[in-house]
């Protein structure tokens, strides 16, 4: 296997904006939620719930690099 030197990388930011459901727990960002309801209550029970509870920032993931060349994963510095 050859080494990699890293010289493609792309910063993958992940979406702060959340919210988890509070009946199925499902964590999904704002972005995601069409119509305003938990699609996982939607398509396994059929329900249509909208009782969501932001999720604070400190429990979403950091940002990091990935290169685009062998798939690692780089943690941005702090």
């Amino acid at each position: 296997m050859e080494d990699c030197r890293h010289q493609k990388l792309v910063l993958v930011v992940p979406d702060a904006d959340k919210v988890r459901c509070r009946r199925c727990n499902l964590t999904i960002s704002k972005q995601e939620l069409h119509g305003g309801v938990c699609p996982e209550c939607l398509e396994v029970r059929g329900e249509r719930h909208t009782d969501f509870e932001p999720v604070s920032p400190e429990d979403t993931p950091r940002a990091y690099y990935r290169c685009e060349t062998c798939g690692a994963v780089i943690p941005e510095k702090e």
